[in-house]
């Protein structure tokens, strides 16, 4: 599956951010967007777009996950379907209504893994909308 990376910050911040994950490469995504593009930044969605476009697909196939409004309000602006992804489960920060609320990277994964809904043995209520 294909995986891309769209960020406000600059292609060498996302380097510098990498060579602290060693288990990941900027050659594992398909699409790296970031401020250096000359595009408008997120909550516009012409970083979704773009990656669209670069993986030759319609933006309604793609699944924007973020951990901010801005990221919901891009994907949904492209017409891709939205996750978000809490830092902290307690938060109660804007979700933006995204099509799925989760707490965990694992959760994510369950939903991206197994489809939609999520399997409800392991869903709490927060896992989507």
């Amino acid at each position: 599956m294909p995986l891309a990376v769209i960020t406000r910050n600059s292609r060498a911040a996302v380097d510098m951010a990498l060579k602290n994950l060693p288990e990941i490469d900027p050659a594992d995504f398909a699409v790296l967007v970031t401020r250096d593009l000359p595009l408008s930044p997120k909550a516009f969605p012409d970083g979704v777009r773009f990656v669209a476009q670069r993986l030759g697909v319609d933006a309604g196939s793609l699944l924007m996950i973020g951990d901010h409004a801005f990221d919901i309000e891009a994907g949904k602006r492209a017409g891709a379907m939205t996750m978000f992804l809490r830092n902290d489960p307690g938060e109660s920060r804007s979700t933006g209504g995204a099509d799925f609320v989760v707490d965990t990277l694992n959760e994510a994964w369950q939903v991206i893994r197994y489809g939609l809904p999520l399997p409800v043995a392991s869903c709490r209520p927060t896992c989507w909308r």
